[in-house]
């Protein structure tokens, strides 16, 4: 067997010359031909004992296109020697070129996509911040003022109350949006008789828990609510609808006192209380903390690498984030491929694949240059975890994983998750 590199189409692409001879065509030839003997059955005939020129006439198609098959494997592993051989790893098989299959000799050449040179940049391009989960008396006591508004009770409001900030408020309003042609949605924001809701800036509609304050209960009044452009519902998004409302019922915010707090969360003091928060609030701390020391990191990265990618690896991350589209482009443009690579998704999309690509590829030499590994019970919490998202058994996971070629991929990122997490205490300094 004889391959070698006969031309570099680019940083990732080669094409590789491959020859073989008899030494290694004959032994696959015979091979294939003596399982299809053992297995053809001819009435007249003993099993194994049926004539080759008849198993040659019946089945000589099916076993040349066999025999075919194996020898071109032969040629991606020969095609993979001769990249190895360069100090590059194989990504792809493009195509197979001009391949010839004699009796005892083929030949062809094989286009093939390697694996990027990755030279890791120094470390110190991704120190960042490092964790600080410190509980401050300013948090600890934001935190208690949040219990104590889980604590808080509500009154009848009496004589001349008006509404005021988390007081409860039961309004009833009509609107100038259409009553046809609105989805379910947004029908919910036309009309009410009976709404309510606490009077925060989060409100139902946008303005209105503004609008209430300072009202009684039986006013009526009217306001203009504008939706944002990015408003969550798309008919009402960028709009200004003109509402009539009238303030039917208001209960009173009643703020917790200490009794009222120990109570409401079962404690035997308020000491008891503030150090439970304060724990509480710890974990929540630790937490955030470390996913913005990762969110860092992966920033740190991402800005400090840039090397050629293989072209049919990016083209698959490509589709796997154009299949996570909301706007749905592999549904729109799935009879017009060329269509889609000139749609400005199809841009977008191979953007952000070729940042998490590039992520990828450095995160396993990351790997390799620290001797990291995944152990097979990580390998199998990968899986676990994978099969309790989609809701199948995990046999199940593995099996499709292997037919569509993905398994290798779920495996590389739960490693490069782990590079992660190694990275985030070693590069936390600043």
């Amino acid at each position: 067997m004889k391959s070698e590199i006969v031309k570099e189409e680019g940083p990732c692409r080669v094409i590789v010359s491959v020859e073989a001879g008899a030494e290694e065509i004959v032994p696959i030839r015979k091979r294939v031909r003596g399982e299809y003997a053992k297995r053809v059955r001819l009435p007249g005939f003993r099993p194994g004992k049926v004539p080759p020129a008849r198993i040659q006439a019946l089945y000589g198609k099916e076993i040349e296109q066999s025999s075919n098959q194996e020898i071109v494997n032969l040629f991606v592993d020969a095609a993979a020697k001769a990249a190895k051989d360069k100090g590059r790893d194989l990504a792809r098989v493009v195509d197979l070129k001009d391949f010839k299959a004699e009796e005892a000799a083929a030949t062809g050449t094989v286009v093939c996509d390697l694996e990027p040179a990755v030279a890791l940049p120094d470390e110190a391009k991704w120190h960042v911040r490092k964790v600080d989960a410190e509980v401050t008396d300013e948090m600890l006591e934001a935190r208690l003022a949040d219990v104590r508004k889980m604590a808080a009770s509500f009154r009848n409001a009496e004589g001349e109350d008006a509404a005021a900030e988390d007081d409860l408020a039961e309004v009833s309003f009509t609107s100038d949006l259409p009553k046809e042609g609105l989805s379910d949605a947004a029908a919910r924001y036309a009309e009410d008789a009976g709404y309510w809701m606490q009077l925060r800036t989060d409100a139902f509609i946008p303005g209105l828990a503004e609008a209430l304050r300072g009202k009684k209960p039986g006013e009526a009044f009217a306001f203009e609510a504008a939706f944002p452009a990015d408003f969550r519902v798309a008919d009402l998004a960028g709009k200004t609808v003109r509402y009539d409302l009238t303030l039917k019922t208001l209960r009173k915010y009643v703020p917790a006192d200490d009794a009222a707090v120990v109570s409401r969360f079962n404690a035997k003091s308020m000491d008891e209380v503030r150090q439970n928060v304060k724990e509480s609030l710890a974990l929540t701390r630790q937490y955030e903390e470390g996913q913005r020391a990762l969110n860092d990191l992966i920033a740190a990265i991402d800005a400090s690498v840039s090397f050629d990618l293989p072209q049919t690896v990016l083209d698959r991350w490509t589709y796997d984030e154009l299949a996570s589209d909301q706007s749905n482009p592999l549904e729109r443009f799935k009879d017009d491929p060329e269509g889609l690579r000139k749609d400005p998704a199809y841009a977008e999309a191979q953007k952000r694949a070729a940042t998490r690509l590039r992520r990828h590829y450095t995160l396993l030499a990351a790997a390799k240059a620290r001797d990291l590994k995944l152990s097979a019970q990580e390998a199998d919490g990968a899986i676990a975890t994978l099969a309790e998202r989609l809701r199948m058994p995990a046999k199940e996971v593995v099996r499709r994983l292997r037919n569509n070629g993905r398994l290798e991929q779920v495996l590389e990122d739960a490693l490069c998750q782990k590079v992660l997490n190694a990275l985030v205490p070693a590069c936390a300094v600043l």
